[in-house]
């Protein structure tokens, strides 16, 4: 009986461990995606090649549209 509980507490900690590797690897690379949209965005709109007067509020909206994107 004492055999089967080690056998059991084993199995639910290897699969504990699985588990949270999954999970973190998981929001590592979503992380990795929302860094590189917000960059992107940033590039795009908030760089020096765009000289307009809506400079400003284009850059506010790299975040809020990675944020919605990513789920950030």
């Amino acid at each position: 009986m004492i055999e089967k509980t080690k056998t059991y507490i084993i199995l639910i900690l290897i699969i504990g461990v699985l588990l949270s590797s999954f999970l973190v690897w998981g929001h590592q690379k979503t992380e990795r995606k929302y860094q590189a949209c917000l960059e992107k965005c940033q590039a795009d709109y908030c760089g020096l090649k765009n000289f307009s007067l809506n400079k400003d509020v284009s850059c506010l909206g790299c975040r809020s549209g990675c944020k919605e994107k990513y789920g950030k």
